[in-house]
């Protein structure tokens, strides 16, 4: 069996960081936290970023298999609803990442959010 891990339990450390260490601790893969607050990735980073962040975690042994975003949705208030539609942009940002950074898996939950 493979083991991977979240990047979530993780902030103190860099991207670099959390490479060499899955590989140390011998792991086969990460879940990439992605937010805007700029700790590990953020969705708003280039693709050319993308594939160089996975590179990086390919070269360990410990591919990217997932991304991680946060979601939101089960409020009825304006102001939640308001927060939830600029989340909706940010999960679309990140459903245009997930090839560059784990094109080789195709099973993920962003295939339900349509494209702009």
């Amino acid at each position: 069996m493979k083991t991977s891990f979240t990047t979530l339990g993780c902030p103190g450390w860099s991207l670099e960081q959390i490479a060499k260490n899955a590989q140390a601790f011998g792991y086969q893969g990460v879940e990439l936290r992605t937010h805007t607050d700029g700790n590990h990735f953020s969705p708003d980073a280039p693709v050319e970023e993308a594939l160089r962040v996975a590179q990086l975690f390919r070269d360990h042994g410990a591919p990217v298999i997932s991304i991680m975003g946060y979601s939101r949705f089960a409020f009825s208030d304006e102001n939640e609803i308001k927060k939830n539609e600029e989340l909706l942009s940010e999960l679309k940002k990140i459903k245009k990442l997930q090839k560059g950074l784990y094109k080789e898996y195709e099973v993920n939950e962003l295939d339900e959010i349509e494209d702009d």
